[in-house]
C-alpha cells in the first residue's frame, strides 16, 4: 500500500499473504520493509493500518 503525491509513489505498508485468509503486515521505513507484530485477515489489516498505525499513513507535512 502506498500514497501518491507530486514527486510520486511513496511506499507504506506491505502485506504478505500467510495462508488461510491471513497476512502479515510490514512497515517501509528507512528503505526496508520492517516488519510489524500484525497478523490478521485483510479487513484486520486495512482497520490497523487506518486505525493503531494511521500516522504512517498520513500525508507528510510539507516544509
Amino acid at each position: 500500500m502506498s500514497r501518491l503525491d507530486e514527486i510520486g509513489p511513496d511506499p507504506r505498508f506491505r502485506l504478505t499473504t500467510l495462508g488461510g485468509g491471513r497476512y502479515g503486515l510490514s512497515l517501509y521505513e528507512r528503505n526496508r520493509w520492517q516488519p510489524l507484530p500484525y497478523e490478521g485477515t485483510l479487513d484486520e489489516m486495512v482497520a490497523a493500518m487506518n486505525t493503531d498505525l494511521a500516522a504512517w499513513a498520513a500525508e507528510w507535512p510539507s516544509l
